[in-house]
């Protein structure tokens, strides 16, 4: 996995500790060592190229998201998924805290359940 990850020239984090952790695992897993540059970018150089890994700290507009999410167009796509996953079970993540949206995958539906969501 590391690998395929690596044939990009760029990998984002959410937070430093993630960066630091994936940069650690190339370390210890593929003996690469990482480099950092005067500007405080990280680097790790693998194959014929080098890759950046960078840390941003990207937000969530959840108001805008809610807001997308009880609007008509959510709800024919919600109805159609509902539609043609029938008979499927759909795992979903707990919520987070104040949040109504959840996500899934959609499996078989296995006989030992009497009734699929």
């Amino acid at each position: 996995m590391l690998q395929g990850i690596l044939a990009c020239d760029m990998v984002g984090f959410h937070v430093f500790n993630h960066a630091r952790h994936f940069m650690t695992s190339c370390k210890r897993l593929l003996g690469l060592n990482f480099k950092g540059g005067k500007d405080g970018r990280m680097f790790v150089p693998y194959d014929d190229h080098t890759v950046l890994v960078a840390v941003s700290h990207v937000t969530v507009m959840a108001r805008q998201i809610v807001s997308a999410m009880r609007g008509e167009e959510a709800a024919r796509v919600a109805s159609s998924l509902i539609t043609k996953h029938a008979g499927k079970v759909r795992a979903s993540a707990p919520p987070r805290p104040r949040s109504r949206l959840r996500t899934g995958l959609s499996a078989p539906c296995p006989s030992s359940f009497r009734k699929c969501f």
